[in-house]
């Protein structure tokens, strides 16, 4: 039976479908209000770090400002969601690469070279009076980050703000100053009743989630929040989470609260559909319009020249860093896809069906897993609403 004209482009009107819609949010969710650019802290002649800088366009200097700190493993882009929301909400945040990690200087793990590495960064953010307010400088970390957030918050008592994202560690009653512990309810390395422990230390009594204890004026102040969609990977991308962490640096650095909905979210769908459909698209084009054509042997060329360009913007400065690096992974990718379309153009269609399917299949598996493992914490401590 002959393929009507209809499904046979069904395919590739889905896909621009998704792109139109990615492209959409990605407009629509654009923060105006903030600028953001690339920071590099010297440590001597051979030795620097490279951070990313979120400021408020809607407040003027001296900012308050929240130091970020990521995961092993990861890098300073994904402390970018806290960061953008921060500065949308008149805070500027730093989030800087650890030495070892991203476009920092290279070396070997070490926790003490992270503390070392974070030391710097405050120092760095001292002696800038004139951007940033000495006197309201708070930080926040998750996973690796969020060990060292709590041990320089532990020694540093000028800091107005700690932030742990799904780490454990030592505190009192006295320190770290203004501490938020923020977990998700399928955290998977620092279990739920580890942190009510550690909560139960720093307020020296019982509090249930998102109930407030101590006194931000005295540097008091403890909370627990716990977001009932998170797991330790995707915290820092949070809603709830980056949420309370807002609200939270706003009360310790004594920000007006200004109740601004999260674009965030909203940002990060789009970019993800974006990504996604837009190299289903491209497979569909190569698949119907160029794979029988005979210049469709210089399509691997193309691809290649125009990652060279958005490299050599990048390296300019024209472009930032990481939508260069971004648009250099897409060319990666469309080159690899628009390969295997050329050379089996009629399997295309199927393949793409079948990552789809695979993709659904370990999602639903990785939910099961993660439900069934917190069934027991969901009986038990039912959590209460975060308003």
């Amino acid at each position: 039976m002959p393929i009507s004209y209809s499904s046979r482009y069904l395919g590739l009107t889905l896909s621009l479908l998704l792109l139109g819609i990615g492209l959409l949010l990605g407009i629509v969710f654009q923060p105006t209000t903030l600028q953001s650019q690339p920071l590099v802290i010297p440590l001597d002649a051979q030795r620097y770090l490279v951070g990313k800088l979120y400021t408020p366009k809607t407040t003027t200097a001296p900012y308050p400002v929240m130091l970020l700190c990521h995961g092993v493993k990861s890098t300073k882009e994904m402390m970018a969601p806290l960061g953008i929301e921060l500065a949308r909400h008149g805070i500027a945040a730093l989030a800087f690469d650890s030495g070892g990690f991203g476009e920092s200087y290279d070396r070997s793990y070490s926790e003490v070279q992270n503390l070392a590495d974070a030391k710097a960064v405050v120092a760095f953010l001292r002696t800038q009076k004139g951007r940033f307010n000495p006197n309201r400088i708070g930080i926040a970390g998750h996973s690796m980050g969020g060990t060292t957030a709590l041990t320089l918050a532990l020694e540093d008592k000028h800091l107005r703000a700690t932030v742990v994202l799904g780490m454990r560690g030592q505190v009192s009653t006295v320190v770290p100053p203004n501490l938020l512990l923020a977990i998700g309810l399928y955290e998977q390395f620092h279990p739920l009743a580890g942190m009510r422990e550690m909560l139960q230390t720093a307020t020296d009594r019982e509090v249930g989630e998102f109930r407030l204890s101590g006194d931000f004026t005295k540097s008091t102040a403890r909370m627990l929040v716990v977001s009932p969609t998170a797991d330790h990977l995707i915290e820092p991308f949070d809603p709830l989470l980056i949420q309370q962490t807002v609200a939270w640096a706003e009360r310790a650095l004594d920000v007006p609260t200004s109740n601004l909905a999260l674009l965030v979210p909203g940002l990060v769908l789009g970019h993800f559909l974006t990504f996604v459909a837009g190299l289903a698209t491209s497979g569909y084009l190569v698949k119907e319009f160029l794979a029988g054509q005979r210049w469709h042997r210089f399509l691997p060329w193309g691809i290649f020249a125009i990652a060279l360009t958005f490299l050599g913007l990048g390296v300019r400065g024209w472009l930032s860093s990481l939508w260069a690096s971004n648009l250099i992974l897409f060319c990666y990718f469309l080159l690899l896809l628009s390969n295997y379309v050329r050379l089996t153009p009629n399997k295309f269609p199927s393949a793409l069906r079948l990552v789809f399917l695979y993709s659904a299949l370990f999602l639903v598996s990785y939910a099961l897993i993660a439900v069934g493992g917190t069934a027991g914490e969901l009986i038990t401590h039912p959590l209460p609403a975060s308003s």
